[in-house]
């Protein structure tokens, strides 16, 4: 017997980035670290702040975040916590309140009605694609990403330093059931790509595309898009590449396809 899929619970106002699997403990769930994260932080979301640390050898961090740390508790250290050191902190980190990420319902209360970019993640599991992936969403303007509950990397520091800061500038949504956000989606009138090979080109999507707002769909880096989530992409969108190049990094792919998408939206 078929079960049909549990219905979507409102978040909390603000949910907790859920711990990756291997070497993360509470204790590390909110830091930060690096001058461009933490200095990101500052500039963007400084509310999230409760303590920086700085490394007395890092003379180079005090003059690059300079007059942002004023106003912020500063703690100057001979060595920043243990858990930290094999991090590439140039000396800097910072214990935050917590990252940018919201329950979905959070996302169904903004005003939509502005033509935007949305990036829907199907289970992007490598930490380096993820931040990758935000650092592009930052730069190309799609500052909603909507990722699932589960067999997602998780929302932490090295995400945050891979993604040179740039998480701090985006609002990240969490879901329990992908193929229901996405048919939610569709009835906000967003029209939703699903990147994978053998469907048209990016080109053709676009093309024919009617000019509202876009949710690029992106699969896991083994197994793609799951089928359910892909049948409710109205279009299956393929880059064109040349023979003997089998795929593109799920990152490279999603900076090729916001590019695109924000020459969309500017036309």
């Amino acid at each position: 017997m078929l079960l049909a899929p549990k219905p979507d619970k409102a978040y909390k106002k603000s949910v907790r980035p859920f711990p990756s699997k291997k070497n993360s403990s509470p204790a590390q769930d909110n830091w930060i670290w690096g001058e461009h994260s933490v200095e990101a932080c500052l500039e963007t979301t400084p509310e999230c702040i409760l303590e920086i640390f700085i490394e007395k050898k890092a003379s180079h961090a005090l003059s690059r975040l300079g007059k942002k740390l004023e106003g912020f508790q500063c703690s100057y250290v001979e060595k920043l916590p243990r858990f930290l050191a094999e991090k590439r902190t140039q000396g800097v980190a910072a214990k935050i309140k917590e990252f940018p990420v919201h329950g979905i319902e959070k996302f169904y209360e903004k005003d939509l009605s502005k033509k935007r970019q949305v990036l829907i993640l199907d289970r992007i599991q490598d930490i380096q694609n993820f931040g990758a992936i935000l650092r592009s969403a930052a730069a190309l303007g799609a500052q909603e990403v909507i990722i699932g509950s589960r067999e997602q990397a998780p929302v932490n520091g090295t995400v945050a330093q891979v993604s040179a800061g740039n998480i701090f500038k985006l609002n990240i949504y969490v879901c329990h059931n992908l193929a229901k956000t996405c048919e939610k989606l569709k009835e906000l009138d967003f029209e939703l790509f699903a990147l994978d090979s053998g469907g048209v080109t990016l080109e053709q999507a676009l093309t024919a595309s009617q000019g509202g707002s876009i949710g690029w769909i992106l699969g896991s880096e083994e197994d793609g898009i799951q089928n359910l989530v892909s049948k409710i992409a109205h279009k299956k969108v393929g880059i064109p590449m040349l023979p003997g190049v089998e795929s593109l990094n799920v990152s490279n792919s999603a900076a090729i396809a916001l590019y695109a998408g924000s020459q969309k939206l500017k036309a």
